[in-house]
């Protein structure tokens, strides 16, 4: 015969085996995220340890796509960004069909490095850009690259770059910076927009102005003034 008290007591025993399930599922489910953090952590200090020194980057993109290099004992293809140890290192880039090109690279502490090539086909295969659309795209991305990376350093060798060329006939004066073969010395061609002498001191002062005005000393140049 089941009594009242029977039927608390199995309720109670039920609860209990309850609260204890539930109880192992928690703390099964703490351990297993502990455990994951513990996994996470472990790596990312492997990761550390083992890429620490790796503060140079190299920023690379070859054409074709399927074209390789070596590097520090690992082989990279395509394009993309990688962390190296700051350092010289010779490397070529091959594939079959094309003609291999070797580079000197010189990776700096915190510095990018550009690595932008696309090799030449061999003989018996120079039409392969133009049958392969997508890599021909990418000679035409490493050209642009190459040409915007030119002009970054060439404007950036000097500030005069950066506030030059510059010309108004308001002010009567046009000033053009160009790079000059065996010195460093930039020359500023000063145009004066004047015939008369009595105006020819008074634009070549205020051309002067304009330089030392956005902080540049007209002594660090070679000047050449011409008027009418």
């Amino acid at each position: 015969m089941i009594t009242k008290n029977t039927i608390t007591k199995k309720t109670k025993n039920q609860n209990t085996q309850n609260k204890n399930t539930s109880k192992k599922s928690l703390l099964f489910i703490i351990m297993s995220f502990l455990i994951l953090v513990l996994i996470i952590i472990i790596a990312a200090f492997i990761n550390w340890i083992t890429n620490f020194d790796k503060t140079a980057t190299l920023d690379y993109y070859l054409a074709p796509a399927s074209a390789s290099f070596i590097i520090d004992g690992k082989t990279y293809q395509g394009d993309a960004k990688i962390k190296l140890k700051p350092g010289n290192y010779t490397i070529k880039i091959s594939n079959a069909n094309f003609q291999e090109i070797t580079r000197d690279l010189e990776l700096k502490n915190n510095q990018v490095t550009y690595l932008y090539e696309a090799l030449e086909p061999d003989s018996e295969h120079q039409d392969y850009y133009k049958s392969h659309p997508e890599d021909e795209s990418r000679v035409q991305h490493i050209a642009d690259f190459k040409a915007d990376l030119e002009r970054k350093n060439y404007t950036d060798s000097d500030p005069v770059f950066k506030v030059t060329p510059y010309s108004s006939y308001q002010a009567g004066f046009s000033i053009a910076a160009e790079k000059q073969p065996q010195t460093t010395k930039v020359k500023l061609k000063i145009t004066l927009f004047t015939c008369s002498d009595q105006q020819i001191e008074e634009l070549k002062t205020a051309a002067y102005k304009y330089l030392t005005d956005n902080k540049l000393n007209p002594n660090n140049y070679d000047i050449e003034v011409t008027s009418c």
